[in-house]
Order: C-alpha cells, then structure tokens, then sequence
C-alpha cells in the first residue's frame, strides 16, 4: 500500500483538529495515494486548510474549546458581532474580530484586555450625554406644546438661555429640569477635563488622530481602546469592517442587490465616527479631502438617501484614515489626495 500507517494517521489528526474538513480529507487521501507525498505536505502547498469560521463552528459544536464559561463565550460572540461578520466584504476583517488560534487541537479565544478606568469615564461621559439630550428634548417638547420656542443653541449653553423663554406658568414644572441640565453639562465638562488630561499623559497617540478635522480627545480615546493595537490588523481597510460600516452581501447567481450596512463592532464607536462626518460634511466642516469625498457622494440637491450613504462612506474613511496615522504616525494632510490627483484647486 503506497499509504503508509503513519501518513494515514497524519491525515486523520489533521481532520479531528479540524484543519481540514472531512470532504477535503478524501480529496488529501486520493492525492496521498496517487502521489505518495504526506497529509500535511498536500495540505500546506494547494492552500486546502478549512476555513477559519467552518473551524469555529465544527470545533464549538463537538464541545473542543478552551474558554471560561458558555456564557463568556456568548458574551464574546455578542461583542465582535459574529453573526453579522457572516456577511462582511473583507475576509481578513473576519478573522482579526474573532481572533481565532488553533493550538494543539483546540480554538482558543483572545479577547483583547482594556484599561479600567479610561472605559469607564467614556462610558459615563455617554450616559450623562444621553440623559441632558433627553432633558433637553423634553423642555423643547413642553415649550412648543404651549406655543413657546426655545432658543436655538447648542447643548451646553441650553441650560442657562432656555429659561428667558420660559413663562410663569411652566416655570414651576421646567426650572428644576434646566438646573438638572445645568448640573449635567457641568459634569460633562469634568469629565471632558480628565479625559483630555489621560490622553496627554497615557495616551499619547490620540494627538496625532486629533490633527483631522471632527476628531477630538473622546473620539480618539474611544477609537484607540476599541481597536486596542495598530498591529491588530494589516490592512487599514479592514477596520471599516471591523465596525459594520461596510454593505452586507446577499448575493445569489446573477443577483447582488446593495444593501444596508452590517451594523456589527462597537455601537458607540460607529456613533462617534458618523458624529465626526457628520461636521465634517457640515457648514462648519473644513475643506479637505474627506468632506471633497462626501459631497461628491451627497451631489447636489436635498437628495436625503444620498447624504446619508455620504455620511457613512466619510466615517468608513475616517476610521481607515485614523488606522493608518496611527500605524504610520504620518502628519496629517488634508488634501493628500487632492494633491495626488491634481484637484487641488477644485470646488
């Protein structure tokens, strides 16, 4: 027999390791007995190991997995949204969210180790946020409710001007909501004051994201602990993936509708990137290579579906663009492509 007993014994670890596929492990066995060469030999030069999330679902489903607990490995799953990674565009995207290994058989699952203390200020910071714009929607809703308007303001100046428009008679029922959003935007501002103060001292890398345009301490903060290293990914494109701002794909024969984004990574952090373009895009955005690219996608008009694809197509590239300073520590220039293109002078 050409097959020697320890050649058949190769191939049979590398399916119980769940390298290989029992399908892929007959194809191994014909050319092991056409040629005479080894399992693994066959396997490694015609690029025949089983895919990654095949491996994952193989090895979860015999009960083979090296993790504390069902309920951390659901947790994991949650959090690196695998389900809707199924359907990303970037493969290597996929693999770098689940951060799979193969070791001695078994899948072990690394999950990234983030600092304490800086998630928790940012965390609080988005709480408190969403609790004054509550308030403030509220006072918005009262006031117009009794043919009233309130000043047209930013968030943090509400609290004190929105009460020269308020009448006696809503005053006992308002007032203490505006001292509460007073208290709020006072606490907000804290907590902005020691998270630019940990970027300085801990983090210094988020100055170099801060040169574009719409990225701030909270932004640059959040997107460094997010992605937890440069080194995580190879390819700065693969993080728009990473945090569901690329189409899903439901392609069958002839058809490819286009479809929404995966929504998939960390909520927040999209949030943050689609806050960003959004000044970007803006009337107080400055001129740059990012707010040429959405309005291209946007063009003229009130068009609402078209600025919304701008808005998400300038976060996705924010996200690549924050991801390449931060590997590279490039200044930033804004007209970078412009330059290259000769469009320079354009718009």
């Amino acid at each position: 027999c050409p097959i020697s007993p320890s050649a058949l014994a190769e191939l049979i670890a590398l399916v119980e390791s769940s390298v290989i596929s029992g399908k892929i492990a007959k194809e191994v066995f014909a050319k092991m007995y056409a040629t005479g060469r080894g399992a693994k030999e066959i396997v490694d030069a015609e690029g025949l190991v089983q895919d990654v999330f095949a491996q994952f679902f193989q090895v979860v489903r015999e009960g083979r997995f090296t993790f504390e607990g069902r309920r951390r490995l659901e947790g994991f799953l949650l959090r690196t949204a695998y389900f809707a990674a199924m359907n990303w565009k970037d493969r290597a995207a996929k693999h770098h969210a689940l951060s799979l290994h193969a070791e001695e058989g078994e899948l072990r699952f690394d999950v990234p180790a983030k600092p304490g203390r800086p998630s928790r200020l940012l965390r609080a910071r988005d709480e408190l946020v969403s609790v004054r714009t509550s308030l403030i929607n509220h006072v918005r809703g009262v006031l117009k409710s009794h043919g009233l308007r309130a000043p047209s303001c930013s968030a943090d100046s509400f609290g004190s001007r929105a009460g020269t428009t308020i009448s006696s008679a809503l005053a006992e029922a308002l007032n203490p909501l505006l001292e509460l959003i007073r208290s709020t935007t006072k606490s907000i501002k804290s907590l902005d004051g020691k998270i630019e103060q940990l970027c300085s001292k801990r983090y210094p890398i988020t100055q170099v994201l801060q040169q574009i345009p719409g990225v701030g301490p909270v932004m640059g903060l959040s997107f460094v602990l997010t992605l937890d290293g440069p080194k995580r990914f190879d390819s700065s494109r693969a993080v728009g993936a990473y945090l569901g701002m690329v189409p899903r794909t439901c392609s069958s024969g002839t058809s490819d509708p286009q479809m929404h984004i995966t929504k998939s990574g960390d909520c927040r952090m999209r949030r943050l990137l689609v806050i960003s373009a959004n000044y970007i895009l803006g009337c107080f955005g400055p001129d740059c290579d990012l707010r040429r690219y959405g309005l291209k996608i946007a063009g003229e008009g009130n068009n609402k579906i078209a600025k919304k694809r701008a808005r998400i197509a300038v976060a996705r590239k924010l996200a690549v663009l924050m991801h390449h300073l931060w590997r590279t520590g490039e200044v930033y220039d804004p007209f970078h492509t412009a330059k290259k293109r000769g469009e320079l002078a354009a718009i």
